[in-house]
């Protein structure tokens, strides 16, 4: 039984978009569905959990990279297979097409996820630092800042 091929243009279309907008939020059901069966990933139940996971895409970009060498080679093995592996040509074909895609996506975005990710890393300390400052002397900030970080 032959499976249906991916839209190739929906789903790098839609990966592209979290990389470019810079929010994991952007990526849907489209991208998530593709992502998740990649090696070295995992479903997190749904696409929100798999949101809060890959929050920090440069996290996300990491993993692309990595499953990227490996997913090429499965999708080249299952398209020279006589049988396509039972999955059907069609399909074999547009999960190569996607893959190579993903490979062109992190080269285009690499440097812009890496620089946004420290950007927010430095704009986290900061406001750490400024609540430590704030606890030494403001006792009810103190009691109430434990309060959330450790309940």
């Amino acid at each position: 039984m032959d499976l249906k091929p991916y839209n190739v243009k929906a789903v790098l279309m839609n990966i592209e978009n979290a990389f470019k907008h810079n929010s994991i939020e952007k990526l849907n059901n489209t991208g998530y569905h593709f992502l998740y069966l990649m090696s070295g990933f995992i479903a997190h139940y749904n696409l929100s959990g798999f949101q809060g996971h890959y929050a920090d895409l440069r996290k996300l970009l990491a993993n692309i990279k990595r499953a990227v060498p490996i997913e090429k080679d499965c999708a080249v093995r299952d398209i020279n297979d006589p049988r396509h592996n039972g999955y059907g040509l069609p399909y074999c074909q547009s999960k190569l097409e996607i893959i190579d895609g993903l490979k062109i996506i992190t080269e285009k975005y690499e440097k812009q996820v890496l620089e946004n990710g420290k950007t927010k890393d430095a704009d986290k300390w900061e406001l750490l630092k400024k609540c430590v400052e704030r606890a030494k002397t403001d006792k009810n900030f103190r009691s109430e800042l434990l309060d959330k970080v450790f309940t």
